[in-house]
């Protein structure tokens, strides 16, 4: 191998180990990262991971008052803020890592449809339909046994 050759190989070596040592760093750093939004009122608070999990909720005293569906809404709508959030901070972390790459990632996370459509329109959740049967009961299932 010439020698520009050896050279060439030992700096492609190093990128790609510079690289891998960013990713790792990167990983340990993205498993922190949360959402946090507030509704307007100051009603609602959420916490969320990048991928929209809700993992707090606050509700102020005033939240006792409200109109269920008021509420109901309220909580989607920070829920929503808080994913927008996480998802803001998570990119400024990830985009020194990915460079070039930063703006074809985010194409194909967006054309994946990940995020649901919103439901602030369509008022509260339909009842489940169905077979009353097969829902849930208290009561132990029937079986040879007994």
């Amino acid at each position: 191998m010439t020698s520009d050759a050896s050279d060439r190989v030992r700096h492609l070596l190093r990128s790609f180990e510079e690289r891998a040592r960013q990713v790792t760093e990167l990983g340990q750093r993205l498993s922190g990262v949360r959402g946090v939004a507030t509704s307007s009122g100051g009603v609602v608070t959420a916490t969320v991971t990048p991928s929209g999990a809700l993992v707090d909720l606050r509700l102020s005293p005033a939240a006792a008052g409200r109109n269920h569906v008021a509420l109901q809404q309220e909580i989607l709508q920070t829920v929503r803020a808080a994913t927008r959030d996480a998802a803001g901070r998570l990119e400024e972390m990830v985009d020194p890592v990915l460079g070039a790459d930063a703006q074809r990632v985010r194409e194909a996370v967006s054309s994946a449809g990940d995020v649901p459509a919103s439901r602030t329109d369509e008022g509260p959740p339909p009842a489940p339909r169905g077979d009353p049967a097969d829902t849930p009961s208290d009561d132990p299932p029937e079986t040879f046994l007994r």
